[in-house]
């Protein structure tokens, strides 16, 4: 029997390559196939360079969360902290603007502490909730009323998660507000009072997390607004990730003609693309994963399998495998349905780059950009000033740069020229469409005259994660099957455990520790734990937050022990 692990994982998003890259780092032992269905690399990230405009047609910019300084960590350790470039300090990148009663005004400001100062203050008055999961919507009437939601809550959901609030998890797209309610009993409170433990699940060791001195956290901190990018966009961290991965030991560039043998005698890292995955079928002790058709290669015998694609598209693999069981004590869903059922919240947009050749903004917008209620604009999530936040990647300096996210109508498909006939609350219905209402949305909002020197738009269907209320339920629920069912099999990307890319890489590296531990000793391989899959995101929140955090300091006593042993 092979003493080496081979992982599959298939993906080639940023999930897919940070989980084989840390793998690659902490099992140097291993063999690693890692496919793609695509002809490139990289998912919803892409920067295009049209004439002399840098356009970002996905993600736009990075973060300081925890996830981002985890980022910062993976880019450091990649011998990549030269690319980043903080958010431009003289355009300040921390403000935020939003266009209320007919202007666009920064927010907050010193009349906002007159309209929702008094809001903010009775917040601390207000008495918890009890319900395991509220709409964000539901939540913020509740903690600081209508108004201030329906002004600053809703349209910043919009802008930054691409969702509506009255659809979205409390839980789950703002674990920390969810756990500090019911911890402190008011938020106001923890951020004015904060105690020991308040953050407890924000502050677990990390060692891919960068300390707070570092230069390069300084940099993003206190000079970029807790934004960045890269040099050459957002797209270089998968050049980065990929050249990483093609010059580690092993590396081998062409797929091997025969299967993977079950005995692979040296660790070996193999990357395909144009190969999409058709079944995964277990063969022993073995999953052999087998593709459509002969462009993505020979079958692979794998000991493990990371999905990191869509899960309507692990759904289809799923079922041609004939896995849709059905859920243990649940409503007789199917595992299919549940992973269906997640890609149907996801909120599709067009994503529109304006680039004109010469300065169109007015000097008073020096921002991020700015979000939009549904009530002014309801096709539009959010414009956001690239040129401004970062400069640097201008070529001139007269240049301006102009991204506007606007939302899809459902039913309608890249470059149809009519609306589709799902309905359901309007968009705009094409590519060519989206470009139109871009150029009126500057026209009308920022008095933009001038037509756009370039155009650049991308059609991002389901791009944007969306957890509905109850979705930490689901995700237990398929947690559960799958590591009772499919052992071999473990899921990773933005619709499980955090909607953001700082979230992705935050969450491989979870992962991976995880797997690391389990396979070190292979072929013994420790069992999964329900502790293993309850530490990724925050699905831990469902244990009561005392204990978790005397678990830790049990924790930390024993490794010290371990350490003492001679």
């Amino acid at each position: 029997m092979s003493r080496t692990p081979h992982f599959c994982v298939i993906g080639g998003g940023v999930a897919g390559l940070v989980t084989t890259y840390l793998l690659r780092c902490g099992l140097p032992q291993a063999a690693l196939t890692l496919v793609e269905g695509s002809s490139r690399w990289g998912g919803w990230v892409q920067t295009e360079m049209k004439g002399s405009f840098l356009f970002e047609q996905g993600p736009r910019f990075f973060t300081l969360t925890k996830g981002g300084r985890e980022l910062l960590g993976l880019l450091k350790m990649l011998g990549a902290g030269m690319l980043v470039i903080p958010g431009s300090s003289k355009s300040k990148g921390n403000d935020r603007f939003l266009h209320i009663n007919g202007k666009i005004r920064r927010v907050p400001s010193r009349l906002d502490l007159l309209r929702y100062g008094p809001a903010l203050l009775r917040e601390m008055f207000v008495p918890p909730g009890n319900a395991e999961d509220e709409s964000v919507y539901d939540f913020a009437v509740r903690r600081v009323g209508r108004r201030t939601t329906d002004d600053l809550i809703v349209p910043y959901c919009r802008a930054l998660l691409g969702g509506d609030a009255r659809q979205m998890s409390t839980r789950s797209h703002f674990p920390r507000l969810w756990f500090l309610e019911r911890r402190r009993g008011s938020l106001m409170r923890a951020l004015l009072f904060p105690r020991r433990g308040d953050f407890v699940y924000a502050s677990k060791d990390s060692w891919l997390d960068i300390p707070p001195w570092d230069p390069l956290n300084q940099a993003v901190q206190y000079e970029g607004g807790r934004t960045f990018t890269l040099h050459e966009g957002c797209e270089a961290l998968i050049r980065v990730l990929v050249q990483a991965l093609k010059e580690a030991d092993g590396y081998r560039g062409t797929p091997t003609i025969t299967p993977t043998t079950t005995d692979a005698p040296t660790p070996f890292l193999e990357l395909r693309t144009d190969a999409r995955v058709a079944a995964m079928r277990p063969t022993g002790e073995k999953v052999e994963v087998s593709f459509a058709d002969s462009s993505g290669g020979p079958p692979i015998l794998a000991d493990h399998v990371i999905a990191a694609i869509p899960p309507d598209d692990l759904a289809a693999v799923l079922r041609h495998s004939q896995f849709d069981g059905v859920i243990a004590d649940g409503d007789g869903t199917t595992v299919c349905g549940l992973l269906d059922s997640f890609v149907a919240a996801h909120e599709s947009a067009v994503v529109v780059n304006l680039g004109y050749n010469k300065p169109v903004l007015d000097k008073r917008f020096r921002g991020l950009g700015y979000a939009c209620p549904p009530s002014v604009h309801p096709h539009l999530l959010g414009v956001f000033w690239d040129s401004n936040i970062f400069p640097n990647l201008n070529v001139t300096k007269m240049m301006t740069r102009i991204g506007v996210w606007l939302r899809v109508r459902r039913g309608s498909e890249a470059g149809d020229g009519e609306v589709g006939g799902g309905g359901g609350g309007g968009g705009v219905s094409s590519i060519e469409d989206g470009v139109r209402e871009a150029v009126k949305v500057c026209r009308s909002h920022l008095r933009i005259d001038t037509l756009p020197d370039e155009t650049s738009a991308r059609w991002c269907e389901k791009a944007f994660p969306i957890y509905p209320v109850g979705f930490h339920e689901r995700l237990i629920a398929l947690h559960r099957h799958r590591a009772q069912h499919m052992p071999w099999l473990d899921v990773a990307g933005t619709s499980y455990h955090g909607a953001t890319i700082a979230d992705t890489v935050s969450d491989a590296r979870v992962l991976t520790d995880t797997l690391i531990r389990r396979y070190g000793d292979f072929p013994v391989v420790d069992e999964e734990t329900e502790g293993d899959w309850m530490a990724r995101g925050y699905l831990g929140l469902t244990i009561d937050p005392l204990s978790v955090l005397e678990s830790f300091r049990a924790q930390a006593q024993q490794d010290r022990q371990r350490a003492d042993r001679p």
